[in-house]
């Protein structure tokens, strides 16, 4: 992760898509899913990832592109991301996504 090279630079992470892609150990396929990247390698890729936008530093700031990143974001990391550019003008400041209803499917149109 790029904060890792500069520790104490100010940075914003723009989630534009699923997290996993970009996860070492993933399938390197266009139609990798989520159950293809449960690897230890991809795990530690997620916990550095949560800890990054997690961090008591402040240094770095995320935001998702879409709604669906957003969903991807907070799953796979547990961490709310708010909603940025065109994706976030319909929504409340404070929405976030939140899997209350676990047999319910996000569907982004």
């Amino acid at each position: 992760l790029l904060h890792e090279l500069f520790p104490t630079k100010a940075l914003l992470f723009v989630a534009i898509a699923n997290p996993l892609f970009a996860a070492p150990g993933c399938a390197r396929r266009e139609d990798s899913t989520v159950s293809e990247c449960e690897t230890q390698e991809a795990t530690e890729y997620l916990a550095a990832l949560r800890s990054m936008l997690l961090s008591p530093s402040g240094l770095v700031r995320g935001v998702a592109a879409y709604t669906v990143t957003a969903a991807l974001v907070g799953h796979q990391a547990g961490v709310a991301l708010p909603l940025a550019g065109k994706a976030g003008r319909y929504l409340p400041a404070a929405a976030s996504w939140r899997l209350e209803r676990g047999a319910e499917v996000l569907i982004a149109r």
